[in-house]
């Protein structure tokens, strides 16, 4: 496990008195922007419903007499593995993890709950669970290049480069296309997202991010309501 997705830094507590609870949620498809609109990935649309959710659930568990640990930005949580273990869901070859009803449109909430795992917790066998079934349509798609057969490199994916836009290759800049924050381009090739609904952006969001306001006169009151850039995310 990297340092930087450790529970035992993040909490202090010895390994065997950590249990992590996952649970998923599904995220819409968001499609069809208007010409002239920015372009958000619904996951982060969907960001402030994932807060309230964790929120809401870290009291109920504190409530039960627990101590909860959460992320920081030095050191997240390492919650895909965690549902992934959890039988949530299975690893995609492109770094996603992929759900029977929802696909690879899934947030996940989860909290590190100072309690002994249960028993019948599963192991590190879990955690190369059998993937996605590895068709390559996310390798063709992918616009800059990061997937291969190998998995991704996460440091090439587009959305990663949207935090570190002095790194990204000039070559990757007509990439982002009108996206300003995440990039679904992958999702949208995988076969196991081909039946999910797709939906159009919020009406109020798309006032909000027509290019000629983002530049003149941000709505940011209005925005936020939809999402936040810098929640720590795994």
């Amino acid at each position: 496990m990297a340092n930087s997705h450790d529970p035992v830094k993040i909490s202090g507590w010895p390994l065997d008195e950590i249990t992590i609870w996952v649970a998923v949620s599904p995220v819409p498809l968001i499609t069809d922007w208007p010409d002239g609109c920015c372009e958000i990935s619904g996951f982060y649309i969907c960001s402030p419903e994932r807060r309230a959710r964790r929120a809401a659930w870290t009291t109920a568990v504190t409530q039960m007499g627990y101590e909860v640990k959460e992320s920081t930005r030095e050191i997240l949580l390492p919650e895909r593995a965690a549902a992934i273990r959890a039988g949530l869901g299975v690893h995609g070859l492109n770094g996603l993890m992929i759900t029977p009803d929802h696909g690879s449109f899934v947030q996940i909430t989860a909290l590190m709950v100072h309690a002994a795992p249960p028993p019948y917790a599963r192991g590190p066998e879990y955690d190369l669970s059998p993937g996605c079934g590895y068709c390559g349509d996310c390798i063709k798609a992918c616009p800059t290049g990061a997937i291969s057969e190998d998995g991704i490199n996460t440091q090439k994916c587009l959305r990663s480069y949207m935090n570190r836009l002095d790194e990204m290759p000039e070559n990757d800049y007509s990439n982002m296309g009108r996206r300003i924050m995440g990039c679904d381009t992958c999702q949208f090739a995988c076969p196991k997202n081909a039946g999910l609904k797709r939906e159009s952006p919020p009406v109020d969001l798309i006032d909000c991010m027509k290019l000629e306001k983002l530049l003149t006169n941000p709505a940011f009151d209005r925005i936020s309501k939809y999402f936040k850039l810098y929640e720590p995310s795994v």
